[in-house]
């Protein structure tokens, strides 16, 4: 009979530990994963928030816009909507479980338009849009 060769304990330990690192190296990519899924999804939301404002400034009809004006919802006392502008949800609502704020800035082109620039902040990020109106 020949001689029976069996597994050592060192090898056994060495095949768990590789297995144990390669398993890690999936949890953490599963994790950064779902991070970085939950974060587009509040930029999404962002996104459609200054997008609603936008939509309802041009309700509020161009001789409301005021001609020049910054409204940060960022401050502590943000400064008070003026005849409908800036439109709801200024100065911020909660997406998602975030608090999310809204800034809007008018410059005057010429007599017959207005831009509208409007970022929405959350968290240490934040997402901008911007639309031209006339009257």
């Amino acid at each position: 009979m020949g001689k029976v060769r069996g597994v050592t304990l060192i090898e056994v330990l060495f095949a768990i530990a590789l297995v144990a690192v390669a398993v890690l190296a999936l949890v953490g990519l599963n994790v950064t994963g779902l991070k970085q899924m939950a974060q587009g999804r509040n930029q999404v939301a962002a996104q459609d928030m200054a997008e609603r404002v936008l939509d309802a400034t041009k309700e509020v009809g161009f001789a409301l816009i005021p001609d020049t004006g910054t409204f940060d919802g960022r401050l502590p006392t943000p400064p008070p909507a003026v005849g409908g502008f800036p439109p709801r949800p200024y100065p911020g609502q909660t997406i998602n479980g975030e608090e999310c704020r809204v800034w809007v800035s008018v410059s005057k082109v010429d007599t017959h338009l207005k831009n509208v620039e409007v970022r929405v902040y959350f968290g240490q990020r934040w997402v901008s849009l911007g639309r031209s109106y006339s009257n």
